[in-house]
C-alpha cells in the first residue's frame, strides 16, 4: 500500500522529482506497461532482499574460524580467503536463497494485485488466480487451468534442476 501511494502518478516520488527540477522523469510508474514491470521488480527486490541477507549472515557467522586461519597461514589475503574459501562454503546457502527467493517472487500475487490496476500487467500466478476464482469458469475449462498452472511452475522446476545439477557437479569436482 505504501509503495502504491509512493509510485502513483501524483505520488511522493513524482512530487520529489518535480521539486528537484527533474519533472521530466515523472511518469505513471504502475500505470504504463513500459514502466510497470521494472517498478514491480524493484519493489519486490526491495521487499525480499532482507531474507537473503539474514540467511547469508547466519551462514557466514557459522563458518569455522579455523578454515580462515588455515587460509591465512597458507598465504591467502583477505579477498582471496573470502573468494576461495568462504564463497565455496556458502554454496549451499546461495542455492537455497536463490531458490527460496525465486519461488517467493514468482508466486507473489498479493503485491501486484494491490499495486497494479491493469489486468494485462498481472504476473502469471495472479492471472491464473483471478481467472480460476471467477464464477464464470465452468468444468470444461479445468484442463486449461491445470495446463496454465503446470506452465507457471515450469520455470521453477527448471531452475531447481539446473541449480541442483550444477551444485552436485561442483561438490563432486
Amino acid at each position: 500500500v505504501i509503495f502504491g501511494q509512493l509510485l502513483e502518478l501524483d505520488g511522493l516520488l513524482n512530487h520529489l522529482l518535480h521539486s528537484a527540477g527533474l519533472g521530466f522523469f515523472a511518469v505513471d510508474w504502475l500505470g504504463q506497461p513500459k514502466w510497470a514491470l521494472w517498478t514491480m521488480t524493484g519493489v519486490i527486490i526491495w521487499k525480499e532482499v532482507g531474507f537473503g541477507v539474514v540467511l547469508f549472515l547466519a551462514r557466514l557467522l557459522s563458518l569455522p574460524a579455523e578454515t580462515f586461519e588455515a587460509a591465512r597461514i597458507d598465504g591467502a589475503g583477505e579477498l582471496k580467503t573470502y573468494v576461495r574459501v568462504a564463497f565455496r562454503m556458502l554454496g549451499p546457502g546461495v542455492v537455497t536463497v536463490f531458490l527460496f527467493q525465486l519461488t517467493a517472487i514468482w508466486n507473489n500475487y498479493f503485491l501486484p494485485m494491490v499495486m497494479l490496476s491493469d489486468q494485462k500487467l498481472y504476473p502469471v500466478s495472479l492471472g491464473l488466480y483471478s481467472w480460476n476464482s471467477s464464477a464464470t469458469v465452468s468444468p470444461e475449462y479445468y484442463p486449461v487451468v491445470i495446463m496454465g498452472s503446470l506452465l507457471a511452475i515450469l520455470p521453477l522446476l527448471l531452475a531447481f534442476t539446473w541449480f541442483v545439477v550444477t551444485y552436485i557437479a561442483e561438490v563432486l569436482n
